[in-house]
């Protein structure tokens, strides 16, 4: 017994460093893109309309180290998540507000559609706010060319609540798909991403006993999909 508790704390251990080592390569790239925001306000301090888009652009990458490191420092202290019952149409929209601008910036517009009168869930809102993020991150950088994201709500049959989130970027073939969820594995350069996030991204949902799923059609576009069921009377 006591054997098997200290392979899974070894286990647990080296999961937790290959996280870190991922988090820490994803608050570099967020760094880098500060830096370089700062360093073109610094060429045009004469124009104070595209300086304070730099600003909004340095401020959402720093809010989303802070929320990386959060989540890492959460894992690390392995405690109970201070859940909460919420209203899932404010959490989205106030999660949606962190990233319109940003996609903006790349050509890419925001839909929002909210069903109204769904019941409550229990869950921590900063949490869903960064898988919202992390998704609308994985569409700017899908559609360089610019597009359109939707995030909806609706109700989830008689189980809860229903988040989509679709794209019309180029879509993913099956064998994408079938490794999308897998640590590490990306389709992205080196420089922009880990692989780490849709794992990460899972991992919070499944805590709030919910699920995330995906399906993707090429040349169509991609929707994930976000299941949180309702608060027990």
């Amino acid at each position: 017994m006591e054997s098997a508790a200290r392979l899974e704390a070894l286990e647990k251990m080296a999961a937790f460093g290959q996280l870190g080592v991922g988090v820490v390569h994803d608050v570099k790239n967020c760094l880098t893109g500060i830096m370089g925001f700062a360093q073109v306000g610094k060429r045009r301090p004469d124009n104070p309309e595209k300086n304070r888009e730099l600003f909004v652009l340095i401020e959402a990458e720093a809010v989303r180290c802070k929320e990386m490191l959060l989540r890492l420092l959460e894992l690390a202290r392995d405690h109970e998540r201070p859940m909460a019952v919420v209203d899932i149409n404010a959490v989205v929209e106030a999660g949606t507000q962190m990233f319109t601008h940003r996609l903006s910036m790349g050509e890419v517009k925001t839909e929002i559609r909210l069903e109204k009168d769904l019941p409550p869930v229990l869950a921590v809102a900063a949490e869903i706010h960064w898988v919202l993020v992390n998704l609308a991150i994985n569409a700017l950088q899908a559609m360089p060319n610019g597009g359109r994201v939707c995030v909806s709500t609706k109700k989830d049959g008689s189980q809860g609540v229903q988040i989509d989130f679709a794209d019309n970027g180029p879509g993913m073939d099956e064998a994408t798909l079938g490794r999308i969820f897998e640590p590490f594995f990306t389709t992205k350069s080196a420089d922009d991403g880990t692989g780490l996030g849709l794992t990460m991204s899972r991992e919070i949902v499944r805590a709030h006993k919910g699920t995330l799923s995906v399906a993707s059609k090429i040349g169509v576009g991609t929707t994930f999909t976000i299941r949180l069921p309702e608060v027990s009377p």
